[in-house]
């Protein structure tokens, strides 16, 4: 094999093997026509989400300002802990720990004070 040809080969592979952006989030949900605004950054986070209360099928939470987020899931109540990543992910964890089989993240979207939890892959 050439040097030209070792060169082009591995220009391909790198190609091939680079990270791509992963879909917005907004258009995985179906959301992306909707009105929702996803968000992004921490402040615009503490005044759509905090204080306010999230709800799902068997679940109703509330997200306190102390990085706490308390409520019931599947009838039974939880004290957990929040965080909103730098990557713009709300995650939380029905626990005290922010791990194990009771933690995930989202992406958060809001229209006119709904909001909507965009599980996070």
């Amino acid at each position: 094999m050439s040097r030209l040809e070792l060169v082009l080969l591995c220009l391909c592979l790198g190609a091939c093997t680079a990270d791509l952006p992963g879909p917005d989030p907004l258009t995985m949900a179906g959301l992306d026509n909707a009105g929702y605004e996803l968000i992004r950054d921490g402040a615009r986070f503490q005044e759509a989400v905090v204080g306010e209360r999230l709800s799902g099928d068997g679940y109703r939470a509330r997200v306190e300002p102390d990085g706490t987020v308390s409520g019931l899931y599947a009838g039974e109540q939880f004290r957990g802990v929040w965080v909103f990543t730098g990557e713009g992910r709300y995650c939380q964890s029905l626990t005290p720990a922010l791990s194990g089989p009771t933690a995930s993240c989202y992406w958060v979207a809001v229209r006119e004070g709904e909001i909507r939890l965009i599980p996070a892959r």
